[in-house]
């Protein structure tokens, strides 16, 4: 878990107080007042744990609840270089670490406990060892493959004429649910309290990866029963999650722009309904005859296709533009598990989760 947003619930504030605290302490604070509202919204940040992380409050004076935004990782260990993946813990760890820094300021005042919060975003990240290609290879190909499918939702960031930067989905940072680079462009520089040896370590691991942010959002949490910390608990929930939004991405499909692995006799093994869909579809709509949408059989056409790397909402003439070839590389599978005597250093990640 990298970024981390979540909802404080039960949180009682006395505005006038807290701002006078707040200012006392030469923190920034924003107050709005909003039409019908008695009570006014307080915006505030502060800086958490010894790496003094900043964290982004907003209290909603209507729910009485009190919103969290940060670096999880960098919070906890002054970089997120690597991130782990034990999502429960953290949510418990640093949600403890909020409150005991909140606990502290006048005016504020929390009923509830690390176990009660609700997880409103969450990026979940994760390694892939590249193969033979390069950082930038990789990241172009996958680039392209978003940009056919997802059109004005893909974006770009950083590209640059030695520099793949980085892509992903969502127009909006609000939007954004997938995040692909390379995990030393924006986390490579050492941190002043971790030796160069150990660092160069760890720099020497990651070199070599491949990073992918799949973000689930509000929506995504109530929808897959997350909103407890509790819930997190479930690991291989989780993973079966990350394979979905993967595969919808399009990172683990094994896009071809070949016709000649699927023929007819195939199509027909598994439905005689699908020769002519399958037909229409690679003669670019020169023979054969589309598959009625209305028809119930048409998602399972959808769906038939797709496990043999087509995608019939993208001409076949276009599937060259799919056809990454990463799609082995980045199975679940397959991600990098850090090596035991990186993930014991002190220097470089502290022992807070054992």
């Amino acid at each position: 878990m990298d970024n981390f947003k979540f909802i404080i619930p039960d949180v009682h504030v006395e505005a006038v107080t807290l701002t006078d605290a707040l200012k006392s302490a030469n923190v920034n604070i924003t107050v709005r007042h909003e039409h019908g509202k008695q009570e006014p919204s307080v915006i505030f940040s502060l800086k958490i744990g010894k790496h003094n992380g900043k964290w982004l409050f907003r209290y909603n004076a209507a729910n009485r609840a009190l919103s969290c935004s940060g670096g999880a990782t960098s919070t906890f260990f002054g970089h997120n270089l690597w991130v782990f993946r034990n999502e429960a813990p953290q949510m418990r760890a640093i949600a403890s670490m909020v409150m005991a820094v909140l606990s502290q300021l006048d005016g504020l005042s929390i009923a509830s406990s690390p176990e009660d919060i609700i997880p409103d975003r969450v990026e979940l990240t994760s390694h892939f060892p590249l193969s033979d290609v390069t950082h930038n290879e990789a990241i172009q190909r996958i680039d392209a493959m978003l940009k056919r499918r997802f059109g004005k939702s893909r974006f770009r960031n950083g590209d640059a004429h030695d520099e793949a930067g980085v892509t992903g989905i969502g127009a909006t940072k609000n939007e954004r649910w997938l995040r692909v680079y390379n995990p030393l462009w924006k986390g490579g520089k050492k941190p002043p309290h971790i030796g160069q040896e150990a660092w160069n370590e760890l720099v020497a691991f990651c070199a070599r990866h491949l990073r992918v942010e799949i973000i689930l959002r509000e929506r995504d949490i109530k929808r897959l029963d997350l909103i407890q910390v509790s819930a997190w608990e479930d690991r291989d929930h989780i993973d079966e999650i990350l394979r979905g939004k993967l595969s919808h991405a399009g990172l683990t499909v094994p896009f071809t722009s070949a016709s000649a692995g699927l023929t007819p006799s195939d199509v027909k093994c598994t439905n005689p309904a699908f020769v002519d869909a399958a037909r229409h579809f690679f003669t670019n709509a020169e023979r054969g005859s589309p598959i009625d949408k209305r028809n119930g059989s048409a998602n399972r056409f959808r769906q038939f296709m797709l496990a043999r790397g087509y995608d019939i909402n993208i001409p076949f003439s276009d599937h060259h533009l799919l056809a990454h070839g990463l799609h082995e590389m980045l199975q679940l599978e397959r991600r990098a598990t850090l090596p035991s005597i990186l993930r014991i250093d002190q220097e470089l990640f502290g022992h807070w989760w054992i």
